[in-house]
Formats: C-alpha cells, structure tokens, sequence
C-alpha cells in the first residue's frame, strides 16, 4: 500500500508535469506556428501546479521552456537567440511556475489542516454524544435514525447499531411509533422547530 502510495505521489510530481510540455508540443505540430505560444503553456503549468505543487510546477515549468526554447522561438532549434528579451520571458515563465506551485501547495496544507480541524470536531463531538447519560438521536426526513447513542439504547434496550436505519416501529409499539411519527411529520411540514413533550415507558418501569 505503502508503495503504491509512493507511486501516486511521483506520478503527479513528476511524471505528469514532466510529460505535459510535450503535449503542447504535439499540438503545435498538429495546428502550426500560428498559435500563440503561451497559450499552451500557461494552463499546463497551472494543471502541473495544482497535482505536484511546487515540484511539479517547476519540473513542468523547465521542460515547457526548454522547448519553447528550441522549438518556438526564432531562430529555432538553437540555443541562442537574438532577442535579449527572450531571455527575460523565460525567467519570468520558470519563476511564475514556482509561485504557481508555492500558491497551490499552500493551498493544499491550508485545507489539510481545516480537514484536520474538522475532524478533531467531529471526534470530540461524537465522543461526547456516545458517553453523555441523556438520550441523543437524530432521524432523516423518512423518519429513519441517523444517529442514536448509548444513553438512548439504554433507555430503549437495544443496541445502537441495531437501531441506525430503522424507524420508530422497530423501537416502540404500534401506537407509540405512530404518534411518534406523526409528531415528527407535523415538524417537518411546518418547518418550524417544536417543542414535544413524549412521555415513554423504560425498561425498569420508569
């Protein structure tokens, strides 16, 4: 598992930005000269930014201008050129990629650690509905529990897992489910929060 992580991780990082350029370059075979360079690059390096952050946007961002280099601006298939200018486009296209990669990666750990967050919260929160003695559940719209905890397993005598996905008529007799339902579709038809006052019988008679 360990490995195939690995090999996801270089595929994006590398191998991927790495083989990008090059399909720019076929488009420029197959449409021609005419196209404005950039136009290809550009997306590419902000694609190869986003999978491998800072190391794939500056992989793709050196090969991309390697071959802008030798195949697109004049004279081709040269290393030097005429334009000092040139020289200037190409550092400025390597640096936006690192910036391009450092956006992204950062990007990347800000969601990662808010995922992080998020799940602390949801650890402390259903820990604390699990070993709280009150009963706590929840139904979906279809009157189906979503979530019972202990405190309300004990009440009723069943297991938690039991109950999840079940109705009120798994829990209760006929008549009590029934008003139980009907209680439940009065609040969703008003959408409107309700105070009930329910009265059940436990199972020590209380």
């Amino acid at each position: 598992m360990i490995s195939n992580l690995i090999s996801k991780k270089i595929l994006f990082e590398v191998v991927v930005p790495f083989v990008m350029p090059f399909i720019s370059l076929l488009f420029k075979k197959l449409f021609g000269d005419e196209l404005f360079i950039w136009f290809w690059f550009y997306p590419i390096l902000f694609f190869s930014a986003w999978l491998g952050g800072i190391r794939g946007a500056v992989i793709s961002s050196i090969v991309s201008s390697a071959i802008i280099w030798w195949f697109f601006i004049h004279p081709t298939f040269s290393i030097y050129k005429d334009n000092i200018s040139t020289y200037l486009s190409i550092f400025i296209f390597i640096v936006l990629g690192y910036f391009f990669g450092l956006l992204h990666e950062n990007l990347k750990k800000a969601n990662e650690k808010l995922r992080q967050k998020y799940n602390m919260s949801e650890t402390i929160l259903s820990h604390i509905i699990e070993n709280i003695p009150d009963a706590i559940f929840a139904k979906d719209i279809n009157g189906k529990y979503i979530l019972f905890n202990k405190g309300a397993g004990i009440i009723v005598g069943k297991e938690p897992s039991d109950v999840i996905g079940k109705d009120d008529f798994f829990i209760f007799p006929q008549e009590i489910a029934q008003s139980l339902q009907e209680n439940d579709k009065v609040i969703i038809n008003a959408k409107v929060t309700k105070n009930y006052k329910e009265e059940l019988t436990t199972l020590d008679l209380s």
